[in-house]
């Protein structure tokens, strides 16, 4: 849909309730004051950003968007591809490494000029101009303020052979730990995620993530669906505006029982999503 059809209030206090709610166990864990910080300023960021622009689309965008009809621009096309090109580009890298720079000469250099709505084409065009040009400056500022985090994770798995390994490349194997027992190494983010997946599909078992016998997951799941969580415990939940009928769960879960829980997500329809290491 346009723009201004999305709740980015909802999506505001969503993000502030999420974190309550997450920072409430990993402070009974002894999560560190640093990391809740962060959070904090990213929410603020975040809460601006969203409504700032909830604002700008529910008044200027919603009114060039009705004189444009029902035909998108070239401008509008463009947009769509950025916010599905970025949301890939997240599940694999860090959000400051995301080229809006790039993107926003594209859009003046390549993207045709839609004639036959001027109005919107240059209202979106202004639009998006200040959204990736702040973008790309908060996106310079996170590469020079940030440290450098690890590409890789390591985790001990239950029944790991050389059958794996050869099936996955991503997977590789540090050293052995003892009676069926391996120490491996995956990518991180959506690398580490694909990596959970095909050991659940294998029937192996995580013992330990990054240290941790603890970890958040998400889930993509429909509102009818009857699920056996297998223990785990919900900590938020979210309605998924793009995807009426379903929710994103939260999920604090017991590491050695991940691969069961991915499993049985994928018996009940639901979409086991990501993991987050730590």
């Amino acid at each position: 849909d346009d723009p201004d059809a999305f709740d980015y209030r909802t999506s505001v206090t969503g993000y502030w309730s999420n974190l309550c709610s997450l920072n409430r166990i990993a402070a009974a864990r002894g999560g560190g004051f640093d990391q809740a910080a962060m959070l904090a300023v990213i929410g603020a960021s975040f809460s601006a950003e969203m409504l700032v622009k909830g604002a700008y689309e529910r008044t200027i965008g919603r009114f060039t968007a009705w004189v444009r009809g029902r035909d998108l621009t070239q401008e509008d096309l463009f947009a769509q591809y950025v916010a599905e090109d970025s949301a890939a580009f997240l599940l694999h890298h860090p959000w400051p490494d995301y080229p809006f720079g790039a993107r926003l000469r594209t859009l003046w250099t390549t993207v045709p000029f839609t004639t036959d709505c001027p109005l919107r084409a240059m209202e979106r065009r202004v639009a998006l101009t200040l959204e990736w040009g702040v973008d790309e400056t908060l996106a310079a500022l996170g590469r020079e303020l940030l440290p450098p985090r690890p590409t890789y994770v390591e985790s001990v798995v239950r029944g790991l052979d050389d059958a794996d390994l050869t099936a996955d490349k991503h997977i590789v194997l540090v050293r052995d730990l003892g009676p069926n027992l391996s120490l491996i190494r995956t990518p991180r983010r959506g690398g580490f995620t694909e990596a959970v997946r095909f050991l659940a599909g294998r029937h192996r078992q995580i013992i330990e993530i990054a240290g941790n016998r603890d970890v958040l997951v998400t889930a993509l799941v429909p509102d009818d669906g009857g699920l056996d969580l297998l223990g785990a415990r919900p900590v938020f939940e979210d309605a998924i505006q793009s995807r009426p009928g379903w929710h994103r769960l939260g999920l604090d879960v017991r590491v050695e029982t991940l691969t069961d829980l991915v499993r049985s997500l994928q018996a009940h329809r639901a979409v086991f999503e990501h993991v987050y290491p730590g």
